[in-house]
């Protein structure tokens, strides 16, 4: 339990540390004379057959690996592969690493360490890769070479140290060691609220009462789990990666803290149970919007609110009481699945309109809060069990005080929809559009007003998509967005449009755009994600941000699309990052002129040339086409304004200056901006953006300019009126 392979990809953002912390399983260990392997899930039977524990993140062969013991803020490298990525000067090795003289050895080669190698480089790759086959340590056989698969041939005696950790105290206490070679260990015994503050990594005492227990979930690296609580409030919860509990049993915890896509957690979690049956923390009852904020995390919360979304896609679905909408998930019962039977007929326990009340700890994955039940006694559905009511409802098991027999409008799209109402009276009235040809044509309109219809579509394009960040720039759900442009000669209103992403490959409602939003003609707006700090990391820079309440952008590509309020498609396009749409970067001479969309810095980008020739009327040029789309030449995209290009006027002196025109045709450089800027001036000149010094001024009618107070005479007097009034703006 204080081992762990670190591990950095490609370059590192940061020289000199790992990117990775990797724990093994809770109780792992190897035995003497045995071998522990580590294998990737998709790798050949032979080898998951023998494998110890799997890891989807294993490298292609340019990735640098170190074995360490301790913690993560506390810890000695054992061994490594490539060079050692704690070295200031690490760098990505391109291919790969040469080994013995084979050059990019690490790469479809099967590398076996030496017979006689009976301890760990520490760090030193250069003298373990060697230069020759006689120097270093290692035997490079050709790919998938299993010779040596689940063994070792070891001719060496064992390494003598008598080194370790003589403190009794210290977690790693050797008691077989005879001198302290500094490596004691010591793990600090925390309450959850302090682990919760942000602060603390690594190996963690801590106690609280269990809450739920979990199976194994892929949002959890394929681990079981389960939650602890240390009383109630804010940051009084936290998830563990662990086994053998049920609710209600308190317990002290040992293991690693980490956060992990945005949620923080026990990794390899130990328990020992201090008793069991005890009663549950008091749930924290939240407004549904008010679930979507860290101090929640993991806390058990309780929600009251009328379904808004009865299947919002992976066994989602959403509630609403007015303050923005709270998910809950199936990562342990599946409410959206489970069905009852009623007068002889099955019908789903989630219905959309119907309250409920969901009592479960927050759970945060994919860029969203959740809460996940785990019985189907955390789910209560509220409402009139009286059947002498017309609202009478036989699924209900709590009553809501909701009977009613009020008649009224029930249609909630009508001028005159009464909320109260629970049967409808036919009183119903809905202005609209009644014309067929119409694009918003209302075949249930009782007041005919086709002054509202319209037959055309706003030119409003999908131009820009930022569907996955680097590790440079931060986390996905932070900085992920898609930008709206607004390709036509009119403003257009967005009032009620639809903006849809993608969930279990069908469309996935995303957006409704607030009324009386708008888009003027050239403007660039841009959608962020559901969940993550993308509006506030987009706001305030000059353009309009809105953000969605459901779903995010996938890695591997989605249907994206633009609809307004009756279902007419404004756009659509279904990205990918492969095959037609640009899949990689591209560097020259080791410097990287454009990253890869797909975590390499990159946006996809709409290829601002080809959108000028579709605009003009070629139809080739669409947005569909992915080979119409390119990487932004500029990392991170260009949210809010016209994509980037490589082509233009790369001379830094002119008004249409490009700093990214690699392709330049400078005779298109404009330098008309340049002039005197002040309207008061003498030769102001009209349209100049840059001032170039050039502005003269005088006093109207004055032959004598210097006469400040007019009397005839330039004395003093007029310099002391001057001076009073330096530096003031005119």
């Amino acid at each position: 339990d204080q081992y762990a392979f670190s591990n950095v990809s490609n370059a590192p953002s940061t020289p000199g540390t790992h990117e990775y912390w990797n724990i093994f399983p809770s109780g792992a260990t190897v035995a003497p004379n045995s071998t522990y392997i580590i294998a990737h899930p998709s790798a050949d039977a032979l080898i998951l057959a023998v494998a110890d524990m799997t890891h989807t993140y294993l490298s292609n062969g340019d990735d640098g690996y170190a074995l360490v013991q301790g913690a993560e803020d506390d810890f000695i490298v054992i061994d490594v592969i490539g060079q050692n990525i704690y070295d200031e000067d690490y760098f990505d090795p391109g291919t790969g690493w040469e080994i013995s003289g084979v050059l990019n050895a690490t790469v479809n080669h099967t590398l076996v360490r030496k017979s006689d190698v009976n301890a760990g480089n520490v760090g030193n790759w250069a003298a373990s890769a060697g230069t020759n086959e006689f120097d270093g340590e290692w035997i490079v056989n050709a790919q998938d070479d299993f010779t040596n698969l689940d063994s070792h041939v070891f001719t060496s005696g064992c390494a003598v140290n008598t080194g370790g950790c003589t403190d009794p105290g210290a977690s790693n206490y050797d008691f077989a060691a005879t001198t302290d070679d500094g490596s004691c260990v010591y793990i600090p015994n925390l309450t959850i609220q302090e682990i919760q503050s942000g602060l603390v990594t690594g190996q963690v005492l801590t106690s609280g009462v269990v809450t739920a227990v979990y199976d194994v979930e892929n949002s959890l690296a394929n681990s079981a789990s389960f939650v602890i609580q240390n009383g109630t409030g804010p940051y009084s919860a936290i998830w563990c990666l662990g086994t053998g509990l049920v609710a209600g049993d308190l317990v002290e915890v040992s293991g690693s803290v980490s956060e992990v896509y945005g949620l923080r957690q026990i990794l390899g979690a130990v328990a020992t149970v201090v008793s069991s049956g005890n009663a549950l923390p008091a749930a924290e009852l939240l407004a549904t919007g008010s679930i979507n904020d860290e101090q929640w995390e993991s806390v058990l919360t309780q929600i009251l609110a009328p379904v808004s979304n009865e299947n919002a896609g992976y066994g989602d679905w959403l509630l609403d009481d007015g303050s923005g909408n709270a998910m809950v998930a199936n990562l342990g019962y599946d409410a959206v699945s489970d069905s009852v039977l009623v007068d002889l007929v099955m019908t789903p326990v989630v219905e959309l309109g119907v309250t409920y009340r969901v009592t479960a700890p927050n759970f945060y994955s994919y860029g969203s809060w959740k809460l996940v039940p785990t019985l189907a006694t955390d789910v209560v559905r509220l409402g009139c069990m009286d059947a002498a009511f017309a609202n009478f409802d036989p699924l209900a098991s709590e009553d809501d005080a909701s009977c009613s027999n009020i008649p009224g409008c029930t249609d909630p799209t009508a001028d005159n929809y009464d909320p109260a109402a629970v049967t409808d009276d036919g009183t119903c009235i809905i202005t609209g559009c009644f014309d067929a040809l119409a694009l918003n044509y209302n075949v249930n309109a009782t007041v005919v007003d086709n002054t509202l219809c319209y037959y055309t579509l706003p030119s409003i394009l999908i131009n820009e998509i930022h569907y996955n960040s680097s590790i440079a720039q931060g986390d996905d759900f932070d900085w992920e967005f898609c930008e709206l442009y607004n390709a036509g000669d009119l403003a257009a209103d967005l009032s009620g449009y639809h903006f849809f992403n993608s969930a279990s490959g069908s469309p996935q409602l995303g957006l409704i755009f607030p009324a009386g939003t708008s888009i003027a003609a050239g403007e660039f707006v841009i959608v962020t994600v559901a969940g993550g700090g993308g509006t506030l990391n987009y706001s305030g820079n000059g353009y309009q941000v809105f953000e969605m309440e459901l779903g995010n952008f996938s890695n591997g590509g989605e249907a994206v699309s633009l609809q307004d309020a009756w279902g007419n498609v404004v756009d659509d396009v279904t990205y990918a990052s492969s095959g037609l749409w640009p899949g990689a970067g591209f560097s020259i001479l080791g410097s990287t002129l454009i990253g890869n969309p797909n975590g390499g810095g990159a946006s996809l980008e709409y290829i601002p040339e080809i959108l000028a020739t579709y605009i003009a009327g070629t139809i080739a040029a669409d947005n569909a086409f992915g080979n119409n789309w390119q990487a932004s030449w500029v990392d991170g995209g260009t949210p809010g304004a016209a994509n980037s290009s490589a082509f233009g006027c790369n001379d830094a002196e002119a008004c249409n200056y490009n700093a990214t025109a690699y392709l330049a045709d400078n005779t298109s450089c404009t330098y008309d901006c340049y002039g005197c800027t002040y309207p008061g001036a003498e030769n102001f000149t009209n349209g100049a953006t840059l001032d170039d010094g050039t502005c003269t001024f005088a006093p109207s009618g004055s032959d004598c300019p210097a006469d400040i107070n007019g009397d005839g005479t330039i004395t003093a007097a007029d310099l002391l009126l001057f001076l009073s009034a330096f530096g003031q703006n005119c």
